[in-house]
């Protein structure tokens, strides 16, 4: 009774190494996206030289405005992320792990100014 005790807080144990390096990967993938699509609308300012002149004002506004906004999504879920990510990977490397984290997850309420054209 104690092996098969010990078997399964073994597989616990293995179960919960790799949600660790799971969470540790998609919150990379999230912050390196994040990182590629500000890049991404940025070379998007530029791309229409044939375009009129206002037309060109307007396209670049709106792709710099959205670089911004996923270059500032990217910024404040890596700050967010950063105490998580530590602990995560020193866990990983087998370092002792001193503090317990507690860690909240919440979600963000993002208000929209809606402007009223009439």
């Amino acid at each position: 009774a104690l092996r098969i005790e010990w078997c399964k807080a073994r597989a616990r144990m293995l179960w919960w190494e790799e949600e660790i390096q799971l969470l540790d990967e998609e919150m990379r993938r999230v912050i390196s996206f994040a990182d590629w699509k500000a890049r991404w609308w940025s070379e998007r300012a530029e791309l229409r030289p044939d375009a009129s002149p206002e037309l060109q004002e307007g396209l670049k506004a709106f792709a710099l405005e959205h670089a911004i906004s996923e270059g500032c999504k990217k910024a404040r879920v890596a700050e967010k992320w950063a105490p998580l990510r530590r602990l995560a990977q020193e866990y990983q490397r087998n370092l002792p792990v001193e503090i317990i984290l507690e860690y909240q997850l919440q979600e963000e309420v993002v208000e929209e100014e809606v402007v009223d054209d009439e």
